[in-house]
């Protein structure tokens, strides 16, 4: 069961979800730490938060490299590209 959230996570989330609907990806941490006007420590702590609350998953990155995120409860699916 995902826990309630703060003010302040639930507009992580919401920015979170918008940006996947629109570039079909989940911001970088300094992405939202850039949007959100806050250092990316800051945005770590609330992806963490989100995480241990059960509304973001973290994954390895297949190709390497840094840890990704998705929401819970949202299939991505990758396309091959020609």
């Amino acid at each position: 069961m995902k826990s309630q959230l703060t003010p302040m996570q639930q507009q992580y989330l919401d920015y979170i979800s918008n940006h996947l609907q629109e570039h079909h990806t989940v911001p970088s941490l300094m992405g939202a730490a850039t949007h959100f006007g806050v250092s990316v420590n800051a945005a770590n702590d609330v992806f963490k938060a989100l995480r241990k609350k059960g509304h973001l998953i973290r994954y390895s990155s297949p190709h390497g490299g840094r840890y990704r995120y998705k929401l819970a409860g949202v299939q991505i699916v990758l396309r091959k590209t020609a």
